[in-house]
């Protein structure tokens, strides 16, 4: 089983584990990994940025917040993760989870899952997710991968 797979599988625990961490950072932190990875290649496609969004308003897990404020989020999101400033913000909101390793886990978990609805975990978004994991004080063996 790939490692897309198995966050899949786990959606069930992940919404469990979201309504733990219904606050602002953590899911402005989660938007901000969306954003992160769906650009990793430098820009994100209307088509991409629409699958992301369709993905984050179904994703069981973030249904503990409201769907249009997640959208808006991850619309103004997207524009700050394709400008060298704006991604030093997104990095700032993604780092504020850091202290928390149990928030920071599910996050990149429920980031990582969204941002790759398309069932397609490319170099670039792998790159993407190990800055990530560095920022949140993770590691690959955390999620159970090699990237």
């Amino acid at each position: 089983m790939g490692f897309l797979d198995s966050i899949k599988k786990a959606a069930g625990d992940l919404t469990t584990k979201a309504k733990q961490f219904k606050n602002d950072a953590f899911k402005e932190a989660v938007i901000s990994i969306c954003a992160r990875v769906a650009a990793a290649d430098g820009t994100i496609e209307p088509a991409e940025k629409k699958a992301v969004a369709k993905a984050i308003q179904s994703f069981e897990a973030l249904k503990v917040f409201d769907a249009r404020e997640l959208g808006s989020l991850f619309n103004t999101y997207c524009d700050d993760a394709t400008d060298d400033f704006g991604i030093i913000n997104l990095n700032n909101r993604i780092g504020k989870l850091a202290k928390n390793r149990e928030a920071a886990l599910t996050a990149i978990q429920i980031g990582i899952a969204i941002a790759n609805s398309d069932g397609n975990f490319s170099a670039d978004e792998k790159k993407v997710v190990k800055e990530l994991l560095g920022l949140l004080k993770l590691s690959e063996a955390d999620l159970g991968i090699a990237l």
